[in-house]
């Protein structure tokens, strides 16, 4: 399943990036400019999530360590 689920995710990464730099209009004052937060502002969140998530599993491996045994 994961080869379809790949193929299907860089088909859809495809078509969202031909819509955000093609499809999407422009904005009055900055252009074509304005069309990187389509890339952008996606591309920021995701890599912050990313950091909560390291921090929820450092946190999981913290608080579920064992004490050694003797």
């Amino acid at each position: 399943m994961i080869p379809w689920c790949a193929a299907a995710a860089l088909g859809l990464i495809g078509v969202g990036l031909y819509i955000g730099f093609f499809v999407a209009p422009t904005d009055f004052q900055q252009g074509d400019a304005y069309r990187i937060i389509f890339v952008h502002v996606p591309a920021a969140w995701l890599s912050m999530f990313l950091y909560v998530i390291m921090a929820a599993w450092a946190g999981l491996g913290l608080g579920c360590k064992r004490a050694p045994r003797s």
